[in-house]
């Protein structure tokens, strides 16, 4: 009885073996994947909001789970608290004005200012091919492997 089992083990144990082996094995894992730039955030975010703006939708309240691709949790919890305030919002916050050009959708252009290991700096400027620039600067911060948008500002210059 005692040589049937120890020759049911044998497979278990050069299984294990095995095994072993195998994670001494040099590993060919495939490289993390580069995270998006700051700047490209920032075009496919315009891009976006731009084309649902163009289409008659309103991207804040029809479309949340795109921003909060895009939008880091506390710029999301301030647009909401301004939305939700008496004075409500005078303007858009995100182009930082109360109606966009249709020349904005397919002029859009992002160039990045400052970039650390935490925050980036972005200029971004909708309709400059067309003589009708208009500047925006958008911060970014990091959150772990992503940057989210985290202020907007018109660039006045």
């Amino acid at each position: 009885m005692t040589m049937h089992s120890s020759i049911r083990l044998a497979p278990i144990a050069v299984l294990l073996a095995l095994t072993a082996l195998g994670d001494c094995a040099p590993q060919t894992r495939k490289p993390a994947p580069l995270a998006i730039q700051p700047a490209e955030i920032v075009r496919e975010f315009y891009h976006w909001y731009l084309k649902a703006l163009a289409q008659n939708k309103d991207p804040v309240s029809q479309d949340q789970p795109t921003l909060r691709r895009f939008l880091s949790a506390g710029l999301l919890a301030e647009i909401d608290r301004r939305m939700k305030s008496p004075d409500g919002m005078e303007a858009d916050y995100f182009i930082q004005a109360q109606d966009y050009l249709d020349e904005w959708l397919e002029d859009i252009v992002a160039v990045p200012v400052d970039t650390s290991s935490r925050a980036a700096t972005v200029d971004v400027s909708l309709g400059a091919k067309v003589g009708k620039r208009y500047q925006l600067r958008v911060t970014l911060s990091k959150f772990a492997d992503s940057w989210k948008i985290s202020r907007v500002e018109r660039e006045r210059r």
